[in-house]
């Protein structure tokens, strides 16, 4: 049977595919791209899933592009997690390239719209 976990996936997923459709009947492409910056500081897979399961008014280079940046995103909330809890100054490397990832996804969607 279904416990809390998936009651909150399920949850999270409905949420997130509502969200989306809202966010693209208002915004458009330009919409999606700025929720997807949103969405990468929360959990991206339930957003993913929506993206892939749903059918928007948006092409398929735009919803890769979406995934793309919430994944970059997602890699700029990791920088900061390392940064505020990494004790010493080895950590400064990997911050470096989770932004570097964060700044070529936005690179990407700028190129790909």
């Amino acid at each position: 049977m279904f416990g809390t976990f998936h009651l909150i996936a399920l949850g999270l997923f409905v949420a997130f595919a509502a969200i989306t459709h809202v966010v693209i009947a208002r915004f458009g492409a330009g919409g999606l791209h700025v929720l997807s910056v949103c969405v990468g500081f929360t959990d991206i897979d339930p957003f993913v899933l929506s993206l892939l399961a749903g059918k928007f008014q948006v092409g398929v280079t735009q919803i890769s592009a979406a995934i793309i940046v919430a994944s970059g995103s997602n890699n700029l909330l990791k920088a900061g997690y390392a940064l505020a809890l990494g004790r010493n100054r080895s950590v400064l490397p990997a911050v470096a390239w989770l932004v570097a990832l964060f700044l070529a996804s936005l690179c990407y969607a700028y190129l790909a719209a």
